[in-house]
């Protein structure tokens, strides 16, 4: 699939003749929340690109784990890919969100030395030229190391600390690989920051770092009744 990268032309006969259809049999599914386009980008990312463009140079990434799969892919083919395939499901279904799912706030963020925001509306349309072809809202992934989240992770800062002007969702955590340990803690606070929404790893109880059910069920308990941030009828 790393050609799709490359390739234009490959990656546009992939959108037209699977990613569009795919689009417009799901478009009626009330369960399908979100398209979630890349997970993790960061794990392919060099931290020593040098470029002119703040949107495609990652040498601020020094030092964070960047580029742990091994393979690297130039960021700038990682955000056209992206806005491509954003563009193209919601000329399919325009009232479709899209997402990227990112480990965390070194690239999805200004928050800290080594962050920075690649995910704007001006990145990923400079990068390939489809201005429908935007993220509508965040998705950081937080986990703790060495038992630790760092002082920019959401679990550490309410939504506001961000200066966002798009919704954050934390889509992926584990209370298992929390500080706190409680998954009540650790729902309420995402709930009651202000952010649009927590994601648990995960339900099928399978991985590194995962939670079981009793936990993911005590979690979405804890917030079901609340109101300050929204109300979501949930039934368990």
């Amino acid at each position: 699939m790393l050609h799709l990268y490359t390739q234009e032309d490959r990656l546009q006969s992939y959108l037209d003749r699977v990613l569009k259809p795919l689009v417009a049999g799901l478009k009626h599914k009330r369960a399908l929340a979100a398209w979630d386009l890349v997970n993790e980008p960061m794990g392919s990312l060099s931290q020593w690109q040098e470029d002119p463009n703040p949107c495609y140079d990652t040498t601020h990434l020094q030092g964070t784990g960047a580029g742990w799969a091994g393979t690297t892919v130039y960021y700038q083919n990682i955000l056209k890919l992206i806005n491509w395939h954003a563009d193209a499901i919601k000329s399919v279904d325009p009232k479709a969100l899209v997402t990227t799912g990112e480990a965390g706030e070194f690239t999805t963020t200004n928050v800290c030395e080594k962050c920075r925001d690649h995910y704007t509306d001006e990145c990923l349309i400079g990068a390939g030229g489809k201005p429908n072809g935007t993220i509508d809202f965040y998705a950081l992934h937080s986990y703790t190391w060495e038992g630790r989240y760092t002082p920019s992770s959401p679990f550490k800062n309410q939504f506001n600390f961000y200066n966002k002007k798009k919704p954050i969702v934390v889509e992926e955590f584990s209370t298992t690989n929390s500080e706190s340990h409680s998954p009540e803690v650790n729902y309420r606070h995402i709930y009651e920051g202000g952010y649009g929404g927590i994601l648990d790893w995960q339900y099928n109880e399978s991985g590194k770092w995962v939670d079981n059910k009793h936990d993911i069920f005590a979690g979405i308990s804890s917030i079901r009744n609340l109101t300050s941030n929204g109300k979501i009828d949930i039934k368990l």
